[in-house]
């Protein structure tokens, strides 16, 4: 078996779903699905006890933090068209 390492780069845009949890007892998982190409996912997970914040993890929380900024700012630039949506609907 060859001796090399493998790199994988994560487009921002292409992550489609991520999420970090704690089970009952304690232990910790960080997980994010890649969409590769048409009906191509990779999915990512990353797995630990303790109390510490692997940087992986805290790359994963910094990238969540970011979009959970740009949904906001588009909730907000898009406030007036959505509720002339809604007011239609009902």
């Amino acid at each position: 078996m060859a001796k090399k390492g493998m790199i994988i780069k994560i487009d921002p845009e292409s992550i489609m779903h991520s999420g970090i949890s704690v089970s009952k007892d304690g232990y910790k998982s960080a997980r994010m699905l890649v969409k590769i190409g048409d009906k191509e996912y990779m999915s990512v997970g990353y797995e630990w006890e303790g109390d510490g914040i692997p940087s992986f993890v805290m790359d994963m929380m910094s990238f969540m933090k970011s979009n959970t900024e740009l949904i906001e700012k588009a909730k907000e630039v898009h406030a007036e068209e959505y509720k002339e949506y809604i007011e239609t609907r009902t």
